[in-house]
């Protein structure tokens, strides 16, 4: 016999036990017992396994107003259901294809849960976690690349041809503040657990000014 099994009859037996005790107390009051001989009563019979003087009152109480009450535990509305329903992953699967940076707690106010709830709904049921984007020098996509490297190489040949330094007539220079005010922090995202960070341009708040040259 395994122990699951051992501790199913065990909690069988201390029930069954409680109704032996309440269905006594209902005969021992139906003798015109008083209620501390009936206390000391169950004591003496059941030890260790009796029910405690205040719950022997109450019963002898409920069975003093109510003569042929119901000896068994009323029906109990049992374990609560959880919020994790198929309808809130589904909605907050929705809601984070729609936002992928929002928040856990905007989350759960938006499908109708808690924050916690909606926390378990994304990490468990959605397997998804929220990941910074990753710092580059700069974001360009292939035809980007191709048109700096053009224009660089048309400067150079530009430069070597002969006369070209000496049309230049005149030039200028101004200082200018580059940032960017959306912070690593700020771009987290939404994203499955195994996919790749996004890649951000790396641009920060300066305390040095820029150079700009116009020709």
């Amino acid at each position: 016999m395994d122990y699951a099994n051992c501790q199913k009859m065990d909690i069988e037996h201390k029930i069954s036990d409680k109704l032996k005790q309440r269905i006594a107390i209902q005969f021992a009051m139906s003798l015109g017992e008083a209620p501390a001989d009936i206390c000391a009563m169950i004591n003496r019979s059941y030890g260790a396994a009796a029910m405690s003087d205040q719950t022997t009152k109450r019963w002898i109480q409920t069975f003093q107003r109510m003569p042929n009450h119901r000896i068994t535990d009323s029906p109990h509305t049992g374990q609560l259901r959880t919020a994790r329903t198929a309808e809130h992953v589904a909605n907050a699967r929705q809601v984070i294809a729609n936002n992928r940076t929002i928040t856990c707690r905007n989350l759960g106010v938006q499908i109708g849960t808690d924050r916690t709830t909606a926390h378990q709904i994304v990490h468990r049921d959605l397997l998804l976690k929220k990941k910074c984007a990753k710092f580059v020098p700069h974001v360009l996509n292939p035809a980007q690349h191709a048109n700096c490297a053009q224009i660089c190489h048309h400067w150079i040949r530009m430069w070597h041809q002969q006369g070209f330094a000496d049309r230049i007539i005149t030039g200028d220079e101004t200082y200018c503040f580059a940032y960017d005010p959306k912070s690593k922090k700020a771009s987290m995202e939404w994203l499955p657990a195994n996919a790749n960070r996004l890649q951000k341009a790396h641009k920060e708040c300066s305390t040095e000014k820029l150079m700009l040259t116009v020709l």
